[in-house]
């Protein structure tokens, strides 16, 4: 939460004082720096603590990305008509109830699939 917290206060102070392209930035940059971090601990085959620190580290830097995601998400949809802002809702909805449906159908094939293998 605390991660969260310290985006939401750097968002109004982004919003605020400088321009919202500046968001856009940030938000990038936050979510590749947290990858790159784990990319280079995981290339370098660091084990044990260091690996904990830096995943802890890009966990941080990727929660406090999420509020700038979300505000520069509904900052693009607010300069088409307000009726995509209504597709944009429901296409959030629907592609979640797609990604559930459809990890469904893969888990129970995937067993039907182990299943049927057991019993040959």
């Amino acid at each position: 939460m605390i991660p969260l917290l310290i985006g939401n206060l750097l968002i109004m102070t982004v919003f605020y004082r400088f321009g919202r392209s500046l968001m856009v930035i940030i938000a990038h940059l936050l979510q590749t720096s947290g990858l790159t971090m784990i990319f280079i601990c995981i290339a370098a085959q660091k084990r044990g603590v260091v690996f904990f620190i830096v995943t802890l580290i890009s966990a941080f830097a990727m929660n406090l990305a999420t509020p700038f995601y979300g505000c520069v998400t509904f900052e693009v949809v607010s300069y088409f008509p307000s009726i995509c802002l209504t597709f944009f809702l429901a296409g959030q909805a629907f592609s979640g109830l797609l990604t559930a449906s459809l990890d469904m159908i893969l888990v129970a094939g995937t067993i039907c699939f182990v299943v049927s293998w057991i019993q040959r």
